[in-house]
């Protein structure tokens, strides 16, 4: 079984994130794999749909919304042009 918190307050503390971990999908999303929210700083995955995925792909969705945090609240740390693309 993989474990979406450890993997979760692993990158948050490495990363000095201020962030939450849900698996209540907002409205709207209850079919996705995963968002980030920036105005509440959460990140959701939707652990129930992705419940027969491989753990690889179950980590794939979790990293790449722990990027997304990464990119909105420490945005010194990409280019400019990932900083650009963040309001598309």
């Amino acid at each position: 079984m993989f474990d979406y918190e450890r993997y979760f307050n692993q990158y948050r503390d490495d990363n000095k994130l201020d962030l939450m971990l849900s698996f209540n999908m907002p409205a709207g999303y209850e079919n996705a794999n995963g968002t980030f929210d920036v105005e509440s700083k959460t990140v959701f995955i939707n652990a129930n749909y992705l419940k027969e995925a491989p753990d690889y792909e179950k980590a794939f969705y979790l990293f790449h919304e722990l990027r997304h945090s990464s990119q909105y609240l420490c945005p010194d740390l990409f280019s400019s042009v990932i900083n650009r693309s963040l309001s598309w």
